[in-house]
């Protein structure tokens, strides 16, 4: 991370936050951490251990705005 807040990161769940997590790595070891806000930094860690879980879903939201039409016959 470069320092700035980006628009672009995941945040965690307010559900799990302050949760005790354990899961197994590929080589059989235990692995627990408590999950606290921070650990969005490393989200693409935690989604390729399978825990994608525990971030909020994003939402792509677009507007579409329609323009006005303008009609020499309509009056103002």
């Amino acid at each position: 991370m470069d320092g700035y807040l980006h628009n672009n990161m995941k945040k965690v769940k307010i559900e799990y936050i302050g949760k005790y997590i354990t899961t197994y790595n590929s080589k059989g070891f235990e692995v627990s951490f408590i999950v606290t806000e921070e650990i969005a930094q490393d989200y693409e860690y935690y989604t390729s251990i399978g825990l994608e879980y525990l971030f909020e879903e994003e939402v792509k939201v677009s507007k579409k705005y329609k323009g006005v039409d303008t009609d020499a016959n309509t009056e103002a």
